[in-house]
């Protein structure tokens, strides 16, 4: 019986090799889970590429598994030592999210504290310099809100008993709006 030689090449993601490698060793997915801290959910969508596997995350499985941490990195993608769209010390969080994903959905104080706490220490080392930042873009929003809800100062032209809101003109009641 003749035989064929194949040369197609099977591709193996990180996440199936994570999956191979963790049924090699006979892990379940929820010993994996007593190992690594990681989330039941985490841990499939790490298997099914729906969680990118970064260099922090495959070298807490390479620990655990008792692997070279490379072997579960896409070689072929630049995305784990991507320095300018996706630095280390932003995809670095166990539940593969990017900080990105999560400060893009708030303002520029608020975004700017949860990046340097999503950071701390990872970037340089020195958590203290990062949670200080972290503080004071918190000081500098809570000043903005405090700006913000001072009250409304009545024009002078305005009798004593008038605000802005009830719209009075030397004490009578003016119509706002329809009625």
């Amino acid at each position: 019986m003749a035989t064929v030689e194949s040369k197609a090449r099977v591709v193996m993601t990180p996440g199936k090799m994570l999956r191979e490698i963790r049924l090699l060793q006979g892990l379940s997915v929820q010993n994996l889970v007593g190992l690594t801290g990681y989330s039941p959910s985490s841990i499939r969508h790490f298997e099914d590429g729906r969680l990118a596997m970064t260099d922090h995350i495959a070298l807490r499985f390479g620990q655990v598994l008792n692997v070279d941490p490379s072997v579960l990195l896409d070689q072929k993608s630049e995305a784990s030592n991507d320095d300018v769209n996706h630095p280390s010390h932003y995809t670095s969080h166990p539940s593969g999210v990017e900080c990105i994903t999560i400060t893009e959905h708030h303002n520029f104080n608020v975004g700017n504290a949860i990046k340097y706490l999503w950071r701390a220490g990872l970037k340089d080392g020195v958590p203290v310099k990062d949670l200080q930042k972290a503080v004071w873009y918190i000081q500098r929003e809570m000043k903005r809100l405090e700006k913000k809800s001072l009250p409304v100062k009545i024009p002078l032209n305005q009798p004593a008993h008038c605000s802005l809101e009830d719209g009075c003109d030397d004490g009578r009641q003016r119509r706002v709006g329809r009625r």
